[in-house]
């Protein structure tokens, strides 16, 4: 064989190599990349929040919770609806959910901040925007070996009467919100059982009414807020060691777009990573939210790297 053959198989060997050495040391960085413990945390509580446009703000609140349990359902992971507020057009006001599972919090870690749906409502012509606002806590401490105890000089606690859209201390029927069945079930509650639990060092607020029992709903109230504290001081503290990967993941804050629900164009595009799925229903069902977090998850490869 002549040196002139020999080059040539060289060559054509090197074109044939050379990007697989670049994905294969690409694929080893990733491996390599230190990982929070957090992000592995097998628990985690997830809260919606109806933010701006009325009554779509909130069916869209409900669209998503209902996305989050199916999403939790494909993966085989735990899903239970600790509390829930229904608006008057059967919509949600506001709900906490816990979703327990292996790579429970890393698999939702993404999705805190404010969702925007850009749609036409039933009874009217025109596009409306809504948005609806997410937040996902690691699970509290006490689920990974660790115990929360609260000082109780740094804990206010009201009670009140469950409440709907009469009024706070109104004597109300509080419809208890089923994500998966879009139906709902009426629950009669005219004691002072509902239970607000206030944080003091940190502001934290908490209000749980779902239960007839005040016990109930205040043991829930103080779950809810272990995971709401350690959540945010384990978020502090991984913001603190990665700022680029803060910026990817979003703050937390109630004034962030993170991602928008086109209908009239059928698209979810997400803003962090630039990833659009051509299907808002599919995305919606839990079908596609998959490819939404696996291409925020490359994002944070290559931002990290």
């Amino acid at each position: 064989v002549g040196d002139a053959e020999l080059r040539d198989e060289a060559r054509r060997e090197r074109e044939l190599l050379t990007p697989k050495v670049a994905t294969l040391a690409h694929d080893l960085t990733a491996k390599l990349l230190p990982r929070d413990a957090v992000d592995d945390a097998p628990a985690c509580l997830v809260e919606v929040k109806a933010a701006a446009g009325g009554d779509e703000a909130s069916l869209f609140a409900g669209d998503l919770l209902a996305m989050y349990e199916r999403f939790a359902g494909r993966r085989r992971h735990g899903w239970d609806l600790l509390s829930v507020t229904k608006s008057d057009c059967g919509g949600v006001s506001h709900a906490y959910a816990e979703v327990k599972g292996p790579g429970a919090y890393g698999a939702l870690r993404f999705e805190s901040g404010v969702h925007r749906v850009q749609r036409v409502p039933r009874n009217d012509v025109r596009i409306h925007t809504s948005t609806a606002s997410v937040v996902v806590f690691p699970a509290g401490a006490e689920d990974r070996g660790a115990t929360v105890d609260f000082d109780p000089a740094e804990l206010r606690i009201d009670t009140f009467r469950a409440s709907g859209a009469g009024g706070q201390h109104a004597t109300t029927r509080m419809e208890i919100f089923n994500p998966t069945s879009m139906r709902a079930y009426q629950n009669v509650n005219t004691t002072n059982s509902a239970v607000r639990v206030t944080h003091l060092p940190t502001g934290t607020v908490v209000s749980i009414q779902d239960e007839r029992s005040q016990h109930r709903n205040k043991a829930k109230a103080l779950k809810v807020l272990a995971s709401r504290v350690v959540g945010a001081q384990a978020a502090a503290a991984a913001a603190a060691r990665s700022a680029s990967r803060a910026k990817l993941a979003g703050s937390g804050d109630r004034a962030e777009r993170i991602r928008t629900y086109n209908a009239p164009h059928d698209r979810v595009t997400d803003h962090r990573s630039g990833f659009t799925a051509n299907s808002v229903d599919r995305v919606l069902r839990g079908d596609l939210l998959d490819d939404v977090v696996a291409s925020l998850e490359a994002a944070d490869r290559d931002a990290r790297m």
